[in-house]
């Protein structure tokens, strides 16, 4: 996973030019959930705020395809919309490019992001609080294969699934993500009872 800065921005200038850099505060201490790739991250964030009009959910864009039957969990956009899109900061995964947008409100904002982008996040704020969703790697390898195949089914790239589906870097994220994470959650239990945990993590943060 290769990392770009989450420096903050706020202007939208042509494609290659630097973005400035601006002071202006947001609202609200974020909870940042983390984890690895299908460990259920976005599943549990989206099902939490459906319920909590006291957060809001921010989704960063990408110009990764969406996977069948995937919504809530990023804005799709093209190249181009992405370009022409002020964001805090961007980030580029397995090859596709995310930003996260600033948001607005009272709610406490939470965000799903990937334990590589920690660092990049903490130069945006100096408090914020970590919960992170995992699952044994197996469970996740098992998850990714899934993946894949339904990937390969909807004629999408295989690569897309295959290349997250190391053991040992799920290990290394899971372990780097427990260091960072004031609370964990394990997917590895009905569905119900990891949303209660989550929910219970996120009133301790």
């Amino acid at each position: 996973m290769s990392a770009v800065g989450f420096p903050r921005e706020v202007s939208g200038p042509p494609p290659g030019q630097p973005r400035q850099a601006s002071n202006q505060p947001l609202p609200g201490q974020p909870r940042v959930v983390i984890g690895p790739s299908a460990a259920g991250k976005s599943t549990l964030a989206g099902a939490f705020v459906a319920t909590r009009p006291d957060y809001q959910l921010v989704l960063t864009h990408t110009t990764r395809p969406s996977r069948p039957g995937e919504s809530g969990s990023h804005i799709f956009v093209s190249d181009q919309e992405f370009d022409q899109t002020d964001f805090l900061g961007t980030l580029k995964i397995f090859g596709w490019r995310y930003g996260l947008p600033a948001w607005q409100g009272t709610a406490t904002p939470l965000l799903v992001l990937r334990q590589g982008a920690l660092d990049q996040f903490g130069a945006l704020f100096s408090r914020f609080k970590v919960i992170q969703v995992e699952a044994p790697v197996e469970v996740l390898m098992a998850r990714l294969a899934r993946r894949e195949t339904s990937l390969n089914s909807a004629g999408q790239a295989a690569s897309e699934g295959s290349n997250r589906a190391d053991p040992a870097a799920l290990s290394t994220e899971i372990a780097l993500g427990r260091r960072a994470a004031g609370r964990i959650v394990s997917t590895d239990q009905p569905f119900a009872q990891a949303l209660a945990e989550f929910s219970q993590a996120l009133a301790d943060a």
